[in-house]
């Protein structure tokens, strides 16, 4: 079959040069007009702005109820009075009443919180580790920055959060020192109270919960930015015993929405069990992949019609060789052998012709349409001339099939016939 495949190419050639040439010349005309008119369209539209803020960017893990909109569900207003000379806990509760008579700031400190519903029910650290750890490293390269929240103990004051990701992320919060430091943490403390991590300076040794920390650094605030004590630390350092409240997970600009899918999919698997609300990042504008929809369209429009007028042509040229056809089939080749020895014949020109328009469009034409499109050159990756190269066979070899399958179905008698 081999053999009779490279003879017919050599017959058509020899005995129809001109219309074997314009069929080529005509393909690689379709070639270098899908590659040019697309990227036009790409150097020409607007690029739509992606005005998401971080937040928007990022899946969150809520341990307690949230409402639809994404803010926590309020219980009564919680009251916790700490006795400003040992930094201790002197009560708690929902009593407004009960807690005003602690409500003397030069001897305690009241705070008054709306903690969400289902604080009680927030997990330990050690209840999510393992889905920490397998999420991390499943999706390591997707990452672009992990933190988790919560408290270091039922007080609801002193808060902790584990963090995780890239060098400017540590910068952002101000902990560039904890990177490769085992069992650091830097303090936030609110300077006015004598609380838990008040007490602490640079190069002291803190214990919370089981585990020992060296404090690497202490910022201070006002009592008016922030009424909690925080501590920033490696997800690794994180102590079993801390109270989990949230995750946040801020993946990688470039995934795609099927990517961000696909963790959204597998983050629910982990978490859902025990966390009643999950959100997964805003997609990206739609206009973004409207747009590139639309440069994909305009290349199979482009394709399908020069094709379907080729496909009437190879189909002429194909029913001037039913006596080859014939003779093949009376030597014992059967109709699948003869379809796929022409789809075969269809497949090298089609991939002869698009390589020739490639190379001349690419080291020919690509640089002189950069000179009038900036942009122009940077729109072809090796992603879209494969795309178009798939788009091209594909359609291709779908018409002539279609134009191959009657003539090829034909008995044998009939041929000799004709």
């Amino acid at each position: 079959m081999w053999t009779l495949l490279f003879k017919n190419i050599k017959s058509f050639v020899k005995n129809k040069p001109l219309l074997f040439f314009f069929i080529i010349i005509s393909q690689i005309v379709c070639i270098l007009s899908t590659f040019s008119v697309a990227g036009m369209i790409d150097s020409t539209t607007p690029q739509p702005e992606d005005n998401r803020a971080n937040w928007e960017k990022t899946l969150y893990i809520y341990f307690h109820e949230q409402d639809p909109n994404g803010e926590a569900d309020d219980d009564p207003m919680y009251f916790v009075a700490f006795d400003r000379k040992t930094g201790k806990m002197i009560d708690s509760g929902t009593d407004e009443k009960k807690a005003r008579k602690y409500d003397d700031y030069d001897s305690f400190f009241l705070q008054e919180s709306n903690l969400p519903i289902g604080y009680e029910d927030l997990p330990k650290y050690s209840d999510v580790k393992d889905k920490v750890n397998r999420v991390l490293s499943k999706y390591k390269k997707n990452i672009d920055s992990f933190y988790l929240a919560g408290y270091i103990n039922k007080t609801y004051i002193n808060r902790f959060m584990a963090i995780s990701g890239s060098k400017d992320f540590y910068k952002s919060w101000d902990c560039e020192n904890l990177i490769g430091e085992a069992k650091s943490i830097n303090l936030y403390t609110v300077k006015d109270l004598d609380l838990l991590f008040s007490k602490h300076k640079k190069g002291d040794k803190i214990k919370l919960q089981n585990t020992e920390y060296n404090v690497s650094k202490v910022k201070n605030y006002g009592r008016e930015d922030d009424f909690h004590n925080n501590c920033v630390l490696n997800i690794e350092d994180t102590d079993d015993n801390f109270i989990v409240d949230d995750i946040a997970i801020k993946l990688n600009e470039n995934l795609s929405q099927e990517k961000i899918n696909e963790i959204n999919k597998n983050i629910m698997k982990e978490f859902g069990n025990i966390a009643p609300t999950i959100t997964p990042p805003t997609p990206k504008p739609l206009l973004e992949k409207q747009f590139n929809n639309m440069i994909y369209v305009v290349s199979i429009i482009i394709i399908l019609v020069v094709l379907l007028n080729i496909s009437r042509l190879y189909t002429y040229i194909l029913s001037k060789r039913k006596k080859s056809l014939a003779v093949f089939a009376l030597c014992g080749g059967n109709k699948p052998q003869m379809f796929l020895m022409y789809l075969l014949e269809v497949f090298i020109t089609l991939a002869g012709s698009f390589l020739i328009g490639f190379l001349i469009f690419h080291f020919g034409l690509l640089h002189l349409i950069a000179i009038m499109y900036p942009s122009f050159e940077a729109f072809f990756t090796a992603k879209i001339y494969l795309t178009v190269f798939g788009i091209y066979v594909g359609i291709g070899l779908l018409i002539m099939s279609i134009n191959i399958l009657p003539i090829v179905i034909k008995s044998v008698v009939d041929l000799k016939r004709r």
